[in-house]
């Protein structure tokens, strides 16, 4: 096996969204791409909005419903749609991006002997095996060592690629009015921005910045929170909000909805003042020279600066860090006052936010080294007893009958 790759197909077991890895791996599809591949997507479904996005980059969707159908072990349906569109479109790489589309995946890759990479995104705790003597890409070292750790996996299967952020979508611009009307954003005074899904998973986090926002209203330091984001928790917090906005008597927290467009993130950031959350979201936000403030459970968080940056990025920006730090509720309310009340600090900030993106998660570092990861991939033999052995120990772990075993 062997050669020039010309065409790698991305598939997703979960319909492509709002979630920071869908924007990572489209970042990959941008500049690999400028190397002549051609990139094609596979998944069950997807908002319009980031399909046209997959698709303005030159990006073939392929919408195939059976992929919504997870069977960690005989998932044959889903399979054979992957295999029938490597066939159709000449694929020389299937990239699986979860570990829902893992396991047809890397058998469609075995059936065609073509080459497999698996992208493990987020988190840190791997419930699910991975598959041994295949190319997994993670995006921190935490789960780096984690799965090394839990998995005796060799460090020549896994790379470590943090760089995805394009830094060409998420340079500086100034905010339309058109952009403001639309989502009705309010026009002066203070702004905090949180950029997140309202999905239960979410929750410590919304409710810290809640409680950020009544602390904040109470002492007349916020002028407005705006939470773009959707979900399941949308009624429950915009709920939430309006108590605290009545007792204020005046309107601090705007709930805009989702926003898909990148260049409408773009200036969400720029309107921005201050972002507060986590993952990639204020990673986006750093690139636009904004201070941002990382959080975590608990109430806890800390702005991102030079002192705390090597500790948020070890754990892939989501403030698990912060369960090792002695960081209260009223420290982090003490650090944002303080952004928000000096001339200085947000700028210097914002420097130092543009100045580490840049150099370590410029999205155009990142491809080049995925892009070297496809070529080892694709000189890889899969062997058809790995593939089986993966499986079965698959289906022992997900039926009980085994906690652990390392096929």
């Amino acid at each position: 096996m062997g050669g020039i790759i010309m065409g790698i197909l991305y598939v997703f077991g979960v319909p492509i969204g709002l979630g920071g890895h869908f924007r990572s791996a489209l970042a990959m599809v941008k500049y690999i791409s400028k190397k002549g591949i051609k990139f094609f997507a596979i998944a069950p479904g997807g908002s319009q909005e980031m399909l046209e996005e997959y698709r303005a980059e030159g990006c073939d969707m392929i919408i195939a419903s059976e992929l919504s159908r997870f069977n960690p072990f005989l998932n044959l349906s889903s399979t054979k749609a992957i295999i029938i569109e490597c066939r159709k479109r000449s694929i020389d790489i299937i990239h699986s991006q979860d570990f829902r589309s893992l396991y047809p995946s890397y058998l469609a890759a075995t059936v065609l002997k073509k080459g497999f990479v698996f992208t493990r995104a987020g988190r840190h705790v791997v419930q699910h095996i991975p598959p041994r003597n295949v190319e997994i890409v993670v995006f921190s070292e935490e789960l780096l060592d984690g799965m090394i750790r839990q998995f005796n996996l060799s460090k020549d299967n896994i790379s470590l690629i943090r760089a995805r952020i394009d830094l060409s979508c998420y340079s500086k611009k100034s905010v339309s009015g058109d952009f403001a009307e639309k989502y009705h954003l309010p026009t002066s005074g203070k702004r905090i921005v949180m950029a997140m899904r309202l999905i239960k998973a979410k929750r410590p986090w919304l409710q810290t910045m809640l409680r950020l926002a009544e602390h904040l209203s109470r002492e007349n330091m916020l002028s407005n929170l705006i939470i773009a984001g959707d979900g399941p928790l949308s009624a429950e917090l915009k709920r939430q909000a309006d108590r605290i906005n009545n007792i204020c008597g005046k309107k601090y927290i705007h709930f805009i909805g989702p926003i898909f467009n990148i260049k409408e993130m773009n200036q969400l950031y720029h309107y921005a003042d201050l972002v507060i959350g986590h993952g990639r979201g204020i990673l986006e936000a750093m690139a636009c020279r904004k201070p941002v403030v990382v959080l975590g459970e608990n109430g806890r968080g800390e702005v991102v600066d030079e002192n705390t940056v090597s500790d948020v990025a070890k754990s892939n920006f989501s403030g698990r860090h912060l369960r090792h730090k002695d960081v209260t509720f009223m420290e982090l309310l003490s650090t944002i006052k303080a952004i928000l009340q000096d001339e200085v600090l947000p700028k210097d900030l914002g420097d130092f936010s543009y100045r580490y993106v840049k150099s370590e998660m410029d999205a155009e570092i990142g491809a080049s080294q995925l892009y070297d990861v496809y070529s080892r991939a694709i000189n890889r033999t899969l062997s058809w007893r790995d593939c089986l052995r993966w499986h079965t120990a698959t289906l022992l772990n997900n039926s009980g009958k085994l906690f652990r075993v390392h096929p």
